[in-house]
């Protein structure tokens, strides 16, 4: 099944396959060319990897992966105003972010639409998908921007932005000033139509604390996973930074569009971005590569857990919402 009016064609035009190759081309180059030296330190930190921590790692990941999928569904309830039979949700959200590894985020975002369509509306799913984007990244530039600004200037204050980061969150959380925004702005761009003047008209309720609280559990079980997949390759505040260098990769690598889940190119940012604190280039690939995986298969383990808690959820007499 595919949406009305969308091809493979339209979805994934010429011009997003000759960026997404030049990129991958650009950030296989570099790699070689940094790493030309770095095969013992790759070879070495290989030998680091154990099959105790990598599988803990993975389990983590899943744990992330799941919170993202919580804070998804919250946020398609608040849109639509829907609060019960929303076991499909879960199910939906960690199929499509698998499907974006294979033709590219859009195709993600139309495979959700597709599975969800009995329940929201191609633009309430769009909208969460953006707000969830904008939030979440929101939060990560706060987050990433106040450990890298402590840690390059040596001001420890700068930290403070961690609380303020969180404030602010909170605040659009309790004030859903951004997505009426957002909802009221795509309605005058597209004059009513697409479903847009339907949106507007569904009051968005606030959710205090619950989606903050998801979000925090999200950053928790992320550096929890570094923690563990690492563990005694580098001193825990080592490990911490290297986290957060990767999650100032991953959000730099989200403007790579035209790269399957930014594929290659969050690793090559990563570990350009590490070695400005000194840490070897073989360490920091060896270390992009086994999270990858890690994250990876934790996206793909949720799809089942997800579907067998969505039937169990869908049983007579079971509580939905």
């Amino acid at each position: 099944m595919t949406q009305p009016g969308i091809s493979r064609d339209t979805a994934r035009p010429a011009w997003r396959r000759w960026v997404g190759t030049i990129l991958l081309v650009i950030a296989l180059g570099y790699l070689a060319y940094t790493l030309r030296d770095e095969v013992d330190e790759m070879q070495a930190a290989l030998a680091r990897i154990s099959v105790a921590g990598f599988l803990a790692a993975t389990a983590l990941a899943l744990v992330m992966c799941y919170l993202k999928a919580i804070y998804h569904r919250t946020l398609l309830s608040r849109i639509s105003g829907r609060h019960e039979h929303l076991e499909a949700v879960v199910p939906a959200y960690a199929q499509a972010q698998v499907v974006r590894y294979l033709p590219g985020k859009v195709w993600g975002l139309v495979h959700q639409a597709n599975k969800l369509s009995s329940l929201f509306t191609p633009q309430q799913v769009m909208l969460a998908n953006l707000l969830q984007m904008l939030v979440t990244n929101l939060m990560a530039v706060g987050i990433i921007g106040s450990i890298l600004a402590a840690h390059l200037t040596g001001q420890a204050w700068l930290l403070l932005g961690l609380p303020l980061t969180l404030l602010v969150v909170e605040a659009l959380h309790r004030r859903p000033v951004l997505e009426q925004s957002i909802v009221t702005l795509a309605m005058k761009a597209s004059r009513g139509r697409f479903g847009t003047q339907d949106l507007a008209r569904t009051p968005i309720a606030p959710i205090p604390w619950r989606g903050t609280a998801l979000l925090c559990l999200e950053w928790i079980a992320f550096y929890a996973m570094w923690l563990v997949a690492a563990d005694g390759w580098l001193a825990m505040p080592d490990l911490l930074l290297l986290g957060t260098w990767y999650a100032a990769a991953s959000l730099l690598g989200i403007v790579a569009i035209a790269v399957p889940a930014g594929m290659i190119v969050r690793e090559a940012l990563f570990v350009s971005l590490g070695g400005l604190s000194a840490y070897p280039e073989g360490l920091l690939l060896v270390l992009a590569a086994a999270l990858r995986i890690v994250m990876t298969l934790g996206e793909l383990a949720l799809i089942p857990i997800a579907l067998l808690v969505s039937r169990l959820g869908g049983k007579p007499g079971a509580r939905h919402g």
